[in-house]
């Protein structure tokens, strides 16, 4: 979680990237987790980006630790794109 606020606060690009995290596997990520048939919570974190105005775009890290160089590149460079 310090990683990610750490990401979210020195993130210096203009394309719109809000960044937000959940903790418990209850609530908004219960229902992400679900829309994109992710399945149950797991030991190890997940990082996923919602590209919501490229018609429900998503993709999903395969990175095994969160870190500011795994999210930043993430940011940079998600990978396959999926569709909701």
């Amino acid at each position: 979680q310090e990683t990610l606020q750490m990401v979210a606060e020195n993130y210096t690009g203009t394309d719109g990237v809000k960044f937000y995290w959940a903790t418990s596997p209850t609530g908004l990520s219960k229902t992400v987790r679900e829309a994109l048939k992710l399945g149950a919570v797991r030991d190890e974190p997940l990082m996923i980006l919602l590209d919501i105005p490229d018609q429900g775009a998503y993709y999903v890290s395969g990175a095994n630790e969160i870190t500011m160089e795994a999210v930043s590149d993430f940011v940079k460079s998600p990978g396959e794109r999926k569709q909701l």
